[in-house]
This record gives C-alpha cells, sequence and structure tokens, in this order.
C-alpha cells in the first residue's frame, strides 16, 4: 500500500516526521507505526523534530498516545476503534477498557497532550457488521496561531 501511495504523490509516514508551512507558519507532522503491532517507535518519530512549536501525531491506534512524551502540547489524532461499532453504554466502554483501549472515541487528555478519536467512516477491516450508536464520522479541524 506504501507503494501506490507514494506513487500517487503521498508521503507516508512511518515512525517518521516532515515538517510543512501553513500559511508561512511551519507545522511538524509526526506518523507513528501501529502500535498494536508493535511496530511503533516513538524515539524514531521524533528524532530530529522540532521539540517545540505546532506538531500533530497521526497514530492509528489510540492507547500509542499513552507512549507520547508526555505534557508537550502535543495533539495526536487517531481511529481504529470505529466508535466502539456496535457501541451500548457502559457495556461497550467496559469490554474495550479490559482489552486494554480505554479510548473509543472523541476528545481525551492524555499525559497533557490531547488526544482525538475518530469513528471513521468504515466498518471495520473484513468486517460486514453494521454500526449501532457509533454513526460515521469525517472530521474537520481548523488549525489556528496560539
Amino acid at each position: 500500500m506504501r507503494t501506490e501511495l507514494e506513487k500517487l504523490g503521498y508521503t507516508v509516514l512511518q515512525n517518521a516526521h516532515t515538517v510543512t508551512r501553513v500559511k508561512g507558519a511551519e507545522l511538524t507532522v509526526l506518523g507513528l507505526e501501529d502500535s498494536t503491532t508493535h511496530h511503533d517507535d516513538v524515539d524514531a518519530t521524533f528524532k530530529g523534530a522540532a521539540a517545540a512549536g505546532s506538531r500533530i501525531v497521526l497514530a492509528h491506534t489510540p492507547t500509542a498516545a499513552n507512549k507520547l512524551p508526555a505534557w508537550q502540547d502535543l495533539v495526536c489524532f487517531s481511529g481504529h476503534t470505529h466508535g466502539g461499532q456496535i457501541s451500548v453504554p457502559r457495556v461497550t466502554e467496559g469490554i474495550f477498557k479490559r482489552a486494554g483501549q480505554p479510548y473509543i472515541r472523541g476528545l481525551y487528555s492524555v499525559r497533557g497532550n490531547q488526544l482525538y478519536v475518530n469513528r471513521g467512516l468504515g466498518f471495520g477491516r473484513g468486517s460486514l457488521v453494521p454500526r449501532l450508536n457509533s454513526e460515521p464520522e469525517l472530521s474537520l479541524v481548523t488549525l489556528r496561531a496560539g
């Protein structure tokens, strides 16, 4: 998949970062590999990156936020959970917590950083299970200078 995305001109960030400019201001985008498969490497991702300023972390699995440097004013965007896909109040949250996944959907504060878990648009890999109480989500994030 990486090869095909790169053929289309996309940059794939796997334990890497890049710096771009938005309206003249630098924005560091850090891409962290999947922590579920244990391919994530926070040190490699942050190596050589700015230690301050506007930084966004992209991580497929929300629990990756637990591994980020604490209290660094980072914003991490994640998915993976599909918002619970079939969400039964209190039951779904309990199952996810027991499975080691306390972040299901929405905004969380994790060790002084912000984590936003998007519900996504699909049903999950190879799944034919419909959604219940977890509508598809497409987020629009507006960045503003501090």
